[in-house]
């Protein structure tokens, strides 16, 4: 069951626009809790009226046709009515009542009550510092001007001759109006003014983003084109390059069979070249399709069995160097989840890179288990990498020694394709 603050709360948050600054709300409720106990206080105060027998009927009229607009005011706060200028229509309603009141021999306190503490608490509520401080300074001059009539011996109604009296009446409701105008002015004049600024800078913005979006449709859809073409390309490369140069490398294994030791050598020459383009050429295939395929699908793989097969096609070349190529497998059977082409494509770089850069001593493959799985560790004994060079060698294209000084193959991809 909720409270009866919460009550009160879900029913003035019924008379409020959805939405809106939090401050803004607050001072709606306020408005709205104000102007529906002065609509309270104006009936009951009509009902005494009416129970009395020494008043006329009639002269509680102006107040009951005042009581109407009173009530309407939370309702347009639902309407989004600006808070100031309903703020500013109650204080001329009060203003007027209480002048009629005067009428009716209230007596001129009721008025200075209003000048006095009235106004200034509704400007705060309603408007903030700046139409309190406006208030403020009117409710003082008004307050002084009742001290005025009362020094100089005019007492309302009582000693005020009836045209004096209707003169009063008429300048403090000219002056309660003229007030409400002003706080108005006070507060919407800087508000309009800052939202016009902020409505000029967000149109600027707007044109700017505008024209930042269509350079990028343009730089992504140029980017989207070249990748197509280049997609293309590499299609081409793979078919009009790859198929023949496996035909050829065929081809050289055929007639090695058959020719003397000085072809032979001239054969293995030709074979070697035509291997290293292919090899560039899976290299530049195997980094564009790392960059664009999607993530593999996951299996149990053998790792030690794919590692024994990539260290067989590297033997030759290792022994042709004079290279030893050791696995040293910790845990026998190692199995992992993961793409056994993927591994087996990783691993083959790793060797390739291990035998291509050593001159001497032995290539090792370790084998064994990890906190995360199964690991594959290759070691060689080669020139290593200088230290400045440790940051980029995972780079595409990076490589130690470039241009002329340059002492091996390769276009810098093994890492990059491998990590």
């Amino acid at each position: 069951m909720r409270s009866p603050l919460a009550f009160a709360s879900s029913v003035l948050d019924g008379f409020l626009p959805p939405g809106g600054d939090p401050i803004e709300r607050v001072r709606a409720r306020f408005f709205v809790a104000g102007s529906g106990a002065i609509g309270a206080a104006v009936s009951v105060g009509l009902a005494l009226y009416a129970l009395s027998s020494d008043v006329a009927l009639a002269a509680a009229l102006p107040i009951a046709g005042l009581l109407v607009p009173t009530l309407a005011f939370p309702f347009l706060v639902r309407r989004g009515v600006s808070l100031p200028l309903l703020g500013g229509g109650l204080v001329v309603l009060i203003q007027i009542g209480l002048s009629w009141s005067a009428v009716l021999d209230r007596g001129v306190e009721d008025v200075a009550f209003f000048w006095i503490v009235a106004s200034p608490l509704f400007a705060a509520l309603v408007g903030g510092a700046r139409l309190a401080l406006a208030s403020v300074v009117t409710a003082a001059l008004g307050a002084v001007g009742v001290l005025l009539l009362a020094e100089t011996g005019h007492v309302f109604p009582d000693l005020m001759s009836e045209e004096f009296g209707r003169r009063y009446h008429i300048a403090n409701v000219i002056t309660a109006a003229a007030v409400v105008a002003t706080l108005a002015w006070l507060y919407e004049g800087p508000l309009l003014a800052r939202a016009r600024a902020l409505a000029a800078r967000l149109h600027v913005v707007n044109a700017d983003l505008r024209v930042e979006l269509v350079a990028r449709r343009l730089a992504q859809d140029r980017a989207e084109a070249a990748s197509r073409a280049k997609d293309v390309l590499l299609a081409n490369l793979n078919h009009e390059f790859r198929t023949p140069l496996t035909a050829v490398i065929s081809g050289i294994e055929i007639l090695e069979m058959e020719a003397a030791d000085v072809d032979c050598e001239v054969l293995a020459s030709i074979d070697r070249g035509a291997r290293r383009l292919l090899t560039t050429l899976t290299g530049v295939l195997d980094l564009t399709e790392a960059e664009s395929r999607e993530a593999p699908l996951l299996s149990p793989v053998d790792v030690s069995a794919v590692v024994r097969e990539a260290v067989a096609t590297v033997r030759y070349e290792a022994a042709e160097k004079g290279l030893q190529v050791v696995i040293h497998d910790e845990g026998g059977r190692a199995t992992a989840l993961a793409s056994c082409a993927a591994l087996r494509r990783v691993v083959d770089l790793l060797l390739d890179n291990a035998v291509r850069f050593t001159e001497a001593g032995a290539v090792v493959v370790s084998v064994g288990p990890s906190p995360d799985g199964v690991a594959v560790a290759v070691s060689d004994t080669g020139i290593g990498m200088a230290p400045e060079f440790v940051g980029r060698a995972l780079e595409p294209f990076a490589q130690s020694s470039e241009g002329d000084a340059r002492t091996h193959d390769g276009l810098g991809l093994g890492l990059t394709i491998a990590h």
